[in-house]
């Protein structure tokens, strides 16, 4: 009987100890979920595991069990979901990855209850020097950063991550409303104040060439004056009361060439309307018809649209419409204002006009006098939206820009080009 009892005992030692090798081999095997994972103590707590691209993730649905999905997190960080959508999980935990989920599917579905697991863990290579990235344009960050410039634009980065690289959000920041200008004149406002939003794709946007990015301040920061649009430095600036749009520009590395002066816009803090001012007609005004900003005004230069610039020794400078295939004979030769003919040959130096072209280095000599008499000259080019035409002035004999005498006003100060 003493021999019967202690076999017994140890097989029951055996089989406690084959139940607990299966344990360790099947929890080796099985979904993980974070809140599974040991609790220790205070100190040892191990942290939640956090996703990273290769892993394969599963949500499960109750009771509407057609929305279970699965999906492998992607080298830029983006899980796909189809009942959820685009999600950048790269560094969410499985139980914010549930919340996540829970509050997309809870405008669709009552109170579902949805559940995270962790299907398979990504592979480990072994570490290996990182290629650069391929920089595949620029974009601007400015405002409430640390150090506030144009960046490289690296394929994939996003608004959260390009204002890291400039050293973080100032503590006074207003995330709340993140203004993004894109290269098409379009804008978008996100909020990166919420941890979900950073999460998000549609706030955390990914970033494309020519986009400038303005990270406002608090109401309790100094008060201050932005300027976006064709300026050569999307900026913001402190306010100083008396300071002038002319001012604001050249502090913004002035215009390009590309920039409707007849249609400036000006945002007032407090006010829904926006300002449209013409700088061709203020500038004809001379001291009186400068523009005096308001402290909180952001201004919006346009880009010009089928026109070419003309700025010079003309009464009135600033866009003219041109049609698909006019040369610069056509263009002098068609107008009916004061530039027919290349401008008052009285004031206007016609063998030493200028063409700049954006995108080009070098300006273009237009000598205009023998354009207008020669159609198959070499000069006489095909003009492309956004050209800019300068028509400089004559000087008399001592040397004096006639211009100034006779009031000719010239928007070239204000140009990148000049």
């Amino acid at each position: 009987m003493v021999n019967g009892s202690a076999g017994i005992v140890r097989a029951g030692r055996l089989g406690l100890l084959s139940a607990l090798l299966v344990a360790c081999v099947g929890f080796a095997t099985l979904p993980v979920r974070a809140d599974e994972a040991p609790k220790g103590d205070a100190k040892g707590a191990p942290e939640a595991y956090r996703l990273q691209p290769g892993d394969e993730v599963a949500i499960t649905v109750t009771p509407q069990k057609n929305y279970d999905a699965k999906g492998i997190v992607l080298p830029d960080g983006v899980l796909r979901l189809a009942p959820v959508g685009k999600i950048i999980a790269q560094g969410m935990t499985l139980d914010e990855l549930e919340a996540y989920c829970k509050k997309v599917l809870s405008v669709d579905l009552k109170d579902p209850d949805v559940t995270a697991t962790l299907e398979k863990i990504h592979e480990t290579k072994p570490l290996v020097e990182k290629p650069p990235s391929k920089v595949i344009g620029k974009v601007t960050v400015t405002g409430a950063v640390e150090k506030g410039g144009p960046l490289d634009l690296e394929q994939g980065l996003r608004l959260q991550k390009a204002i890291d690289l400039l050293g973080g959000a100032k503590k006074d920041a207003n995330l709340e409303e993140v203004i993004v200008y894109h290269k098409n004149m379009t804008r978008t406002i996100v909020d990166l104040s919420k941890p979900e939003n950073v999460l998000s794709p549609d706030h955390n946007l990914e970033l494309q060439d020519g986009d400038s990015v303005k990270v406002g301040y608090l109401l309790s920061e100094k008060a201050s004056v932005s300027i976006g649009g064709q300026v050569v430095n999307q900026v913001q600036q402190e306010y100083k009361p008396g300071m002038t749009l002319d001012e604001l520009i050249v502090l913004a590395g002035k215009l390009t060439t590309l920039a409707d002066v007849e249609h400036v816009q000006i945002k007032h803090k407090d006010k829904e309307q926006i300002d449209t001012v013409n700088l061709v007609e203020r500038e004809s005004q001379g001291i009186p018809g400068r523009v005096t900003l308001q402290a909180g005004d952001e201004v919006f230069i346009p880009k010009v649209k089928d026109a070419v610039t003309v700025i010079g020794a003309v009464q009135r400078g600033g866009p003219r419409p041109i049609k698909p295939g006019m040369t610069v004979r056509d263009f002098f030769i068609n107008t009916t204002d004061e530039i027919a003919g290349g401008g008052n040959p009285l004031f206007v130096d016609q063998n030493n006009a200028e063409l700049i072209r954006p995108g080009e280095s070098e300006r273009r000599k237009l000598p205009l006098r023998e354009i207008l008499r020669k159609e198959k000259h070499p000069a006489n080019v095909v003009l492309e939206p956004g050209d800019l035409i300068y028509l400089p002035a004559k000087r008399d004999k001592r040397g004096d820009i006639l211009g100034k005498i006779t009031g000719v006003a010239s928007l070239a100060s204000l140009f990148a080009a000049f």
